[in-house]
This record gives structure tokens, sequence and C-alpha cells, in this order.
């Protein structure tokens, strides 16, 4: 369903009334008495309609900022950006300064729209969509690094926290935005509503009222001359905890250790080996490294990856960062990277480039170049994230084509 913005805060649903009633119709499941009910159907509304969801945001934020308070990326893309954690440009990963102090500063909340009063987020929902089991769910509670004060676009300070702490304050966001959109919409009235009506007071840029886990997200390029390719991914409806059912570019994960506890420091606190990791995860089928508990090896050295590695190192591949953004939905930390290798030379060192469906969903290749990244950058599919590396590459397209030419 397309819907449009009007300079008044409004939304419209367009001419199709079938649409707008059957939009209606289904959030209508979210008003049922029956709290656990209620639950249930917002939760289903979140996974089905995400990028619906995502464009109300989008407009949202479009109206709050028409003082210039908040800035979408690209004017269009549902990631909020501030001139502290985004600057437009690319750099090598390694030039981005990351610190850590190994201290968690506990953030108070106040839980509430939630059908049992005495527990947080995540636990209402492993209670009520899976009848009390973690083990069945797709979330577990792993250490996580968590952004606390970003200096300057390359310059960004850590603590820790734990994925609920995430959960519960970020993905928390998302429910509460889509309830807000529940209570709104089903009162609509000439297929529109006014975005006015939303509330979230949440300031996006407070490093304080939330934990603030970053994903990382990357943009995977095979450059050839002739012929080069890019990857995007299908996310799973079932087996993922977040970005149910979307598109997005692959690799990308959570921020966090691959030692269950941290007790790899040296090796894990780095954008760089959690990059590897998911490209080992995601594309390798690598089993040790989804659910590695107490790994304390250099995941560089795992056979899947040391190729890969000596090609970055060699100068036949290159990792960009592109900048740390925000979600519209989650209010999440976003950092969004491209990875370049090259093609004939991941075929004669590795082989075919052949990835296969993993548990999180199934990866596809598309052509690299100017038109596709624009097409991909706008499919309302595509997760914002992935949109933003997308919008990264195409802005820096001649730059990238150039550096692989003379490389």
């Amino acid at each position: 369903m397309k819907i449009t913005y009007n300079p008044d805060g409004s939304i419209s649903f367009g001419s199709d009334m079938k649409d707008v009633s059957s939009l209606i119709e289904f959030l209508s499941g979210g008003l049922v008495e029956n709290k656990e009910k209620a639950f249930l159907n917002t939760l289903d509304f979140m996974s089905n309609k995400r990028p619906l969801l995502g464009q109300i945001a989008k407009v949202y934020y479009e109206y709050v900022n028409r003082h210039n308070k908040i800035k979408l990326l690209h004017q269009q893309i549902p990631l909020l950006v501030s001139d502290q954690c985004f600057d437009g440009e690319l750099y090598d990963i390694a030039d981005i300064k990351c610190t850590y102090d190994r201290n968690f500063s506990e953030i108070k909340r106040k839980d509430v729209d939630l059908p049992t009063k005495n527990k947080n987020y995540v636990q209402n929902i492993i209670d009520h969509k899976y009848n009390g089991s973690e083990e069945n769910s797709p979330f577990n509670n792993r250490f996580c690094y968590r952004i606390v004060n970003v200096i300057s676009p390359k310059d960004i300070q850590f603590e820790y926290c734990y994925y609920f702490d995430y959960i519960n304050t970020c993905e928390y966001q998302f429910y509460l935005f889509a309830k807000d959109v529940i209570r709104h919409i089903k009162k609509i009235s000439d297929n529109s509503f006014n975005v006015s009506k939303l509330k979230r007071e949440i300031n996006p840029f407070d490093f304080t009222n939330r934990y603030l886990v970053p994903g990382i997200n990357t943009l995977l390029i095979f450059w050839d001359k002739s012929n080069p390719i890019m990857y995007i991914h299908k996310r799973s409806k079932k087996t993922v905890a977040e970005a149910i059912n979307v598109k997005h570019i692959v690799p990308a994960g959570t921020f966090q250790p691959i030692h269950m506890d941290d007790g790899n420091h040296g090796v894990d606190f780095s954008f760089y080996t959690n990059i590897m990791r998911e490209f080992g995860e995601e594309l390798t089928g690598d089993k040790e490294l989804v659910h590695p508990k107490g790994i304390l090896e250099d995941v560089i050295k795992r056979p899947s990856l040391v190729p890969i590695d000596h090609l970055i190192r060699i100068g036949r591949g290159k990792i960009y960062y592109a900048g740390l953004t925000f979600d519209c939905l989650t209010l999440k930390p976003e950092i969004l990277s491209i990875m370049v290798l090259f093609r004939e030379d991941y075929e004669k060192f590795i082989g075919p480039i052949n990835f296969t469906e993993s548990f999180e969903g199934d990866p596809f290749a598309v052509k690299f170049d100017k038109p596709t990244l624009e097409q991909y950058v706008l499919d309302p599919e595509m997760l914002p994230a992935g949109a933003g590396c997308l919008f990264m590459a195409s802005e820096n397209y001649d730059r990238i084509a150039s550096e692989m030419r003379t490389t």
C-alpha cells in the first residue's frame, strides 16, 4: 500500500478503499479486550507490516522535522542522522576509533501496554508467543557492546549490556509505536490520518534513555569489470529475532563478542571481526559461528574466513565504514558498511560464488550498478539499514569503481 505525506502532517492511503478497509480489519485485532490476544496481534502487525510502519515513522519524523529538528538520511530513508554520528563520508573500517569501558550503566524504565505487568517486554513475548520457552524462541540473552557516547563520526565509546536489555528498550519502542498507530489508524476518515496524533517523546539521539546495541550492516559487492554483483538477503519469517520478513543486505548482525562473556575481548571488540563472523555465519555455512558460546579462538583464523581475510589484507578487497544512523521504528543504532571483494580473486582462491540459504534467510545476487542500487534503495520491502548501505554505495559508486579499477 502506497502512502502519501501531506504538508499538514496527515498521511493519505490512496484512493483504493479496499486496501484501507482491509488494513483496519487487520489492525482491529490489536484493539480486542483480551490483553494477550491484543499483544500477539500487535506483534503480528509488526512482523507483517514493518515496511508500512516504517513509512509511517518516516512521515512522522518528516513532520517533526518541519523545523529541522531531526534529519532523515537522503530525506526519504527511514533512518535518522545527526552531524555528531554521520557525515556522509566513506572511511576505511580500520580508521574508526572504538573505545571500551567494561562498565554497566543501568537505565531506569517503566514498562506499559504489556499483558503481564510484572514482566518486561521480551519476557512477555517468550511467555505469550513461545509458551514460556526461551529455547523455542529466537532470543538469546548474550553479552553485547553498547554505545554510550559518540565523540565524532569516527570516534565511538562503548560499555556493555545484554541482548535482552536492548530488546526491552529499543525493540520495545517499536512495539509502543505500533500500538499507537493501531489506536489512531482505526479511527481514520477519508483514507487518511494525521501523524501529529502519534506520541513519541523519547529523544533518538540521547544515549542514556535506552541500551544502544548497534547492528552492523554490510553490503557485499563482488567487483568485476564486466559484471560486478552485490548480494541482497530475504530474511526469514520465523527464525530471526529482529527485522522479520523483509529484504536486507548481507552480512549483517548485532555488535557482540563471539565469546559468551567477552572472554576474548582483544579479538572480539572489533567491527572487522564482527563483519567477518557474520560473513562466515550467514554465507559460508560455518555452523560453529551460529551459536559459538565459549569460543576463544580468533574467528579470522577459522578455515571458512582465512582466505577472505587474506584477500583483504593483500589489497584485493576492502571494507568501508559508511556511518552511524538510527532506525525510525526501533531507534536502534545502525552501523552502515560496504565490503568489496575482487570476484576473480575470490573464485581463484576460494571457488565459485555459491552462497546458500541460512537459518536467517536466503541471499541472492543482483547487478551492482547505479540503477539497481537506486531500485533497492527505494524498495519499500528493504530494511532501512540495508537501504542506507545501498544509498551510500550509490552516492560513492564512482569512487568505489575507481579504487577497484586502480587496485
